[in-house]
């Protein structure tokens, strides 16, 4: 089995909790402690979901065949390739 390692450098999280995911909207106000709800869109969900949506926007794309060019399985859930 061959195993793949990439390391990501993400940019510093500033404002990322405040940042709406859904429209963008950074406003300290739309959170409150583990809750986030933008004034603007309506969105309202965990806090921490919020700010990871928000991380997973910056993200690299890997190329489609990226997997099958380095011989990684198509399909790789919870240490089991199927």
């Amino acid at each position: 089995m061959k195993f793949l390692l990439l390391i990501i450098q993400l940019s510093p999280s500033a404002f990322k909790s405040q940042r709406c995911s859904g429209c963008g909207l950074v406003q300290k106000s739309n959170r409150e402690a583990k809750q986030y709800y933008c004034h603007n869109c309506g969105l309202d969900i965990d806090a921490d979901l919020n700010a990871a949506k928000n991380h997973e926007v910056e993200l690299p794309t890997l190329p489609f065949d990226f997997r099958e060019k380095n011989g990684i399985p198509t399909r790789f859930i919870c240490g089991v390739t199927t």
